[in-house]
C-alpha cells in the first residue's frame, strides 16, 4: 500500500463517546480517509471500506471468549462482526488498531496455540501489524492511550514503539499534565466532558 488511507468506526452505539476523539487523532497522523460514527458504523461500512484502507482504527465494543470462538466479535451499529468473517477478507492495512475490549483473547478450550482471537483474524487476513487488548478497557483511559499514541511521530513507522512510549507516559502521567495534554487536544477534552456530565 503506497498510499496512505485511514478507515476508523467509533462509538456505533453511542455509549463511548471518547472514541470519537480517537477518529480525529488518527486522521491527523494518517491523513485521508474513511470515517464512520455512530449509526454509520455498519457491517456493510466494514466489508467496503477496510478492505482498502493503509490504517485501520475500530473504536467499539467487543467481546472475545475464551471457551467459544464463535462468541468472539465487535459491536457495530447493526450487529455484531464476527472474528472469522474478518479472517474470511482480505485487508491490505499496515496497521490495524482495535481500540476494543478483549480483542487480543484466544480462545483456549479447543487450542492451545493462540490461533482465535479477533486480532489474529485481523492478521490471517492480511494487516501487517495489530495493536488490541485482553481486557475491558475504559473509554476515557483508551481514548487517552490511543490519542497519545497517535500524537507519537513515529506512530505508523514504529507501532510498538509509540504504544510503549505511550504507556509509559501514562503509567507516570501528573494531573498538571494530564491538563496540558487535554488543552492539546480539545477533541479529547470535550468528549471526556461529556462522559463526566453523565456522572
Amino acid at each position: 500500500v503506497s498510499e496512505k488511507r485511514f478507515v476508523s468506526i467509533a462509538n456505533p452505539d453511542g455509549s463511548l463517546p471518547v472514541t470519537e476523539a480517537e477518529v480525529h487523532a488518527v486522521a491527523g497522523a494518517v491523513g485521508s480517509g474513511e470515517i464512520a460514527v455512530g449509526h454509520e458504523a455498519t457491517t456493510s461500512f466494514f466489508h467496503e471500506h477496510v478492505p482498502t484502507g493503509s490504517h485501520l482504527h475500530f473504536g467499539c465494543h467487543a467481546n472475545g471468549s475464551l471457551l467459544r470462538f464463535s462468541e468472539t466479535g465487535m459491536k457495530l451499529s447493526d450487529g455484531v462482526l464476527f472474528a472469522d468473517e474478518v479472517a474470511a477478507i482480505s485487508i491490505r492495512a499496515r496497521l490495524a488498531v482495535a481500540s476494543a475490549c478483549q480483542t487480543a483473547i484466544p480462545e483456549k478450550l479447543a487450542a492451545s496455540d493462540e490461533a482465535f482471537s479477533f486480532a489474529n483474524c485481523l492478521l490471517a487476513a492480511g494487516a501487517k501489524c495489530v495493536i488490541a487488548s485482553h481486557w475491558r478497557v475504559h473509554d476515557v483511559a483508551a481514548g487517552i492511550l490511543m490519542v497519545r499514541f497517535y500524537d507519537d511521530p513515529e506512530c505508523l513507522t514504529d507501532p510498538i514503539g509509540s504504544l510503549r512510549r505511550a504507556q509509559l507516559w501514562m503509567r507516570d502521567l501528573t494531573d498538571d499534565q494530564l491538563e496540558i495534554f487535554l488543552a492539546e487536544n480539545s477533541s479529547l477534552r470535550d468528549e471526556i466532558q461529556k462522559v463526566v456530565d453523565r456522572l
